[in-house]
Order: C-alpha cells, then structure tokens, then sequence
C-alpha cells in the first residue's frame, strides 16, 4: 500500500518511461493504454463510389438503413449508426462505408463493433493503416500481444509507421513473450529486408534482455544499408543507455538530432543522457525546448517530473511540476509526484498535504496510505488517525476503505482492542446499510481464532443477501479450513459458483472443497480451472497437491517446476515441498509421502 513505493517501481522504470514520453511526444498514446476519444471529420467521399454497380439502383432497403443510420449518427445514437453502416458496408463491399462504421463504434465505445467494422475495413481496404492500427490497440488492450503484433506487422509490410520500437517495450513491460515477439520480428525482418523497423525492435528486445552484444550486432547490420534512418540512432542511444555507456548514448542521440533535428524524441534521449552523466543544466536546456515545442502538454510535464525523479533531481522535478500544481484541480498524478518529491527532500507536512489532495478515484486509497504511513513512520500515530476519520466524514462512499487503513493502523501499533472498539462503533452507527463494515469484522474475527464470531456476521450477511457469491465463497472456505463441516461447506461454494462460474476464487474452493472431501480427480479438474485463469501461488500449490494425491506425480513435478520459474514468491508451495519430499525428485515417491494428507 505504500505510494511511494508504487510510483518507483511502476512509474521510474528507465526503458518504460523513455517510450512513454517518446508516445507523448509523437501525440499517441501506448497501445494498452486508453484509446483516446476520435475526432468526427468530414467524409469527403461519397459512401457508395466504390460500390459494385446495381442494375436498378440503391433498393429501398439499402436507402432506408443508411439514411437510419446517418440519423442516428446525428441523434448521438453512434452504436445504431455503426450497425447501419457496417451492415450496408458488408452489403456492398464498401470500404467508405467500413470506414465510417468504425468511427462510429469509437464514439460509441463498443468494442466488439469497433472490431467488425476495423477487420472490414482492413479486408477491403487492405493499404489502410488506421484499421489495423485500432485493431493493434484493441488485442493490445485485452493483453493479446500477438494479435497486436500481428496488424504492426502488416503495417510495416506495407511501408506504413507501426511504431514497432514502443510497442515491443509496452508488451515487453506486460509480461508479453519476449522470446515469441523476436521470433516474429526476425522472421518478418527476412521476409521485408527494405523495412528496418522489426530489426531495430528486435535489437531493443535483446538489450532488455541483457543481450547487448546481439543488439549491437543487430544495430550494425541495419546500419550498413539504412545508416541515415532516424529510429536506428534512437535505438543505438537507449541501447548504449541501457548497458550504462552513457556518453555513446548522447553521441548516437546527437548523431540522430544531426540527422532529423525537429524529432523531439532527441531532445529526449539527449536530455536522458546528460542527467545520467550528472550534467543536469544541460538536461534542463534540453527539457526546456520541449516545454516551449508543448507547453500546455500536461503529460509530459509529469514525465518530464518522473524522469528527474528517476535521477534523484527533486528540484528540478518540483519545478516542473509547479504550473501543474497551480491548477484549480490539479491532475492526482501530479499531487502524487509532488508528494514524492517532498518526501524526497525530507518534507513530511508538505508531503502529507499533497497526498491529502488527492480526489476519489484510483489513487485516492494508495495516497491516504502513504499519508498515513509518513505520518506514523515519524510517531505520529494520532494524527494519522484524526486524519483518517475526517476523510471518514468528508467521504462517506470511501467510508470502509479508509477504515479498514485505520484498524491495520492501529493493529501494527499494538491497539488491536481499540481497533476492535472502533469498528463496533461503526457497525452500529451504520446499520443496516454496513455489510462492508460486518464483512471486515468476520475476518478480523477468523484471524483472532474466533470462528463463532465470524459465523455470526456471515450469517447474518446471508440473511441479508443468500445470493452473495463473495461472502458465500469466504464462508465456505473458511469451513474448508477451520472445520470438519466440508459438506456443508460445499453447498455454499457449489451456490457461489452458480452465481460466479468463472471467479477464480471460487473454481479455487471449489476444488479445495473435492479435495477435502477425498474426490482428488474433482479436486483437481476444478484446480486446473482455478489455475488456468490466474495462476497465483496459493492456487497453484492446491493444483499440486491434487495432482500429488490422485497419483498424477509426473504432473505435479512439472507444475512445481512452472511455479518455481514463473512465481518469485511461493510461501504455500515451499510448505507443501517440505511436506511432499518427493515432489521435487525424479524418483518415484516414497508411500509416506503420497499418504500424507492436508486434512
């Protein structure tokens, strides 16, 4: 929960965030990031030009559905007005008519129209680089890096601008297959030896992963017949950047400047270079023409702030951040930044205040945490509770949040009566309208060791709402656990599944509840279900031990050694390691060991 620490890691990363700011610059955004709202522009074209002939005319029905759908348009109703268009678009072979769906489901944002239309498009208008590129952006969106790649490809096959390079660092920084990507990359590299880009994404690739001499060699071989290409001078800077031979960072980005002097991207990699060589005033002269080029872009002032942060230039970064901050309603990853920057500079009030200004939304919880913590890290634990209960007040709907902060608060200080107390309080100020507030108290009961409390407040959940899936499937697993009562336990999980069918939690208990009971080929179809859908430690050493008991050892073997190479933390796995000897040996186990059960 700590804020501070999530600005860090998620938003410092050196590769991430030069590609980042480089999408800015461009005036795009990343692929998996928000799809900004189209602009409507005039359709110039006429919708039928290219429309195969029809011996007597547009029938009545093709008149009346796009005269319905330009209606709708004009309505605001842009879902009826993209089905319009894409029916008759599919009718008559229509590219214009493809094309103007497609606008039309942006506006609507529906995805799955915004898909029909942009593949139409792409098949008839195959040279079109939008299609493909909002096609990118949706498989992009919905973690389909692959299919992404894909439309990129096809862009660049076609001497189209997929900006490969920031695409391969945004799927690379979600977990993407980096070995799969290069594989398509080299191969496309072959197929299209005029179109560089691929090698030069490829050669990023193997930098990242710490194979600098195959990105150079890469690099060099791109250089011999496209050494004036700008982008190849852009990649030679981050590569050198990235292996710490800064001073060749800033000659390639000085050479690419030479080479397209109005690419702010330059500007960029030169600035990054001379902040990672300690010659700061140069970086701000180099910051400073990109705030003149885009003076009122909000964004690349915060990423102008993160990358000083990065290199510990907190006065710097405060001073980029000043106009910002000035705002009537200043943007919350601009109050977050400052705060780090006050934190940084040993300014707890000041830090304090701009996590405290941070509106409702996705940040608001991470910054009242990190508030909290400063304030208790420096024994201030009252004052970080008097804070918590004004935000209680001042913000009702985060009520249960901001509680649940305050009892872990006081927990961690050894004031776990009083922590109970206040949530009593609460549940009986708020009643009836407190299944938060009684939910919290069940768990907190459970982790005391006091089932009968906890089953009270369950209970009393159900009797409110017997279809609740979520308490359905706490309660049945906490029977799973802490009892004998599996039957009984089975009939809640069996009601949250048919409410829930695809809650991985729930497929989770589901087959911890068939393990319980004995029935390990249940238990472990249920846990395959359960893993496939989000392979966690916990989920996956209940996977194993089902594997383990229905005497599919070889299996289990080989989903211990997934969890070891995938998992960087596996408490649960390493206690049913300690338990199971066997399951990490080639040999078969002993019967002590496939004897030994969990329950």
């Amino acid at each position: 929960m700590l804020m501070s620490a999530r600005i860090e890691e998620d938003g410092m990363r050196p590769r991430s965030l030069f590609f980042l700011m480089v999408a800015i610059l461009m005036g795009s955004g990343a692929l998996a990031g928000c799809q900004s709202s189209p602009t409507p522009r005039p359709f110039s074209e006429d919708p039928l030009s290219r429309a195969p002939a029809i011996k007597r005319g547009l029938d009545a029905q093709g008149l009346a559905a796009l005269l319905e759908a330009e209606f709708a348009g004009h309505r605001g109703d842009f879902t009826r007005a993209a089905r319009g268009y894409l029916s008759q678009g599919e009718r008559y072979h229509s590219s214009a008519l493809a094309s103007r769906a497609t606008l039309a489901a942006q506006l609507a944002r529906d995805d799955e129209l915004l898909t029909r239309s942009a593949l139409l498009w792409s098949h008839l208008q195959p040279d079109a680089q939008e299609p493909r590129q909002l096609l990118a952006e949706r498989a992009a969106a919905n973690g389909d890096w692959q299919q992404a790649l894909t439309q990129l490809l096809a862009i660049d096959a076609r001497g189209g601008d997929a900006e490969l390079e920031a695409f391969v660092q945004e799927a690379a920084d979600a977990g993407a297959d980096i070995s799969a990507m290069l594989e398509r990359l080299q191969a496309h590299a072959v197929n299209h030896p005029n179109q560089p880009a691929a090698s030069i994404a490829a050669a990023l690739l193997y930098a990242r992963q710490g194979e600098f001499d195959t990105a150079d060699t890469t690099l060099d071989g791109v250089a011999q017949r496209f050494s004036n290409t700008p982008s190849l001078w852009l990649a030679r800077s981050q590569v050198a950047m990235a292996r710490q031979h800064f001073q060749d960072g800033l000659k390639a980005a000085q050479h690419g400047h030479r080479l397209a002097p109005g690419d702010a991207r330059f500007l960029l990699a030169m600035a990054q270079a001379y902040l990672a060589l300690g010659r700061s005033e140069q970086a701000e002269q180099q910051f400073d023409h990109l705030l003149n080029r885009m003076p009122d872009n909000s964004n690349l002032r915060l990423s102008l702030a993160r990358l000083y942060l990065q290199h510990h230039a907190e006065a710097q970064a405060e001073r980029v951040l000043a106009p910002l901050l000035e705002q009537e309603k200043p943007v919350p990853e601009a109050l977050l930044l400052a705060a780090l920057t006050a934190e940084r500079r040993g300014q707890t009030d000041q830090a304090v205040y701009f996590y405290e200004q941070v509106p409702p939304g996705e940040h608001f919880p991470g910054a009242r945490a990190r508030a909290a913590h400063l304030l208790v890290e420096h024994q201030r634990l009252e004052e970080a509770i008097h804070m918590l209960d004004q935000d209680r007040n001042r913000y009702p709907e985060q009520n249960a949040e901001l509680l649940e902060l305050e009892l872990s608060l006081l927990d961690s200080s050894g004031q776990s009566q009083r922590a109970d107390r206040i949530l009593d309080h609460a549940i009986a100020q708020s009643a009836p309208d407190n299944d938060a507030l009684l939910f919290m108290r069940a768990i907190r009961s459970l982790n005391s060791q006091d089932l009968s409390a906890m089953e009270q407040d369950m209970k009393t959940l159900l009797e409110r709402d017997p279809d609740d899936a979520i308490v359905l499937n706490a309660y049945g697993y906490t029977l799973l656990e802490h009892t004998h009562r599996y039957r009984e336990a089975l009939d809640m999980i069996q009601h949250a599944h048919r409410l829930a069918p695809d809650n991985p939690a729930i497929l989770d208990s589901l087959g911890w509840a068939w393990f319980k009971l004995g029935q390990f080929d249940k238990a472990s179809h249920w846990l395959n279900l359960a893993w496939q859908a989000q392979p966690d430690a916990e989920i996956g050493a209940h996977f194993v031990e089902a594997l383990w008991r229905n005497q599919q050892h070889d299996q289990a073997r080989q989903l211990v050694s997934e969890m070891l190479e995938r998992l960087d933390h596996h408490p649960e796995l390493d206690r049913l390691l300690e338990r199971y000897p066997g399951l990490e040996s080639t040999t078969h186990p002993s019967t002590s060991e496939t004897e030994n059960p969990s329950s």
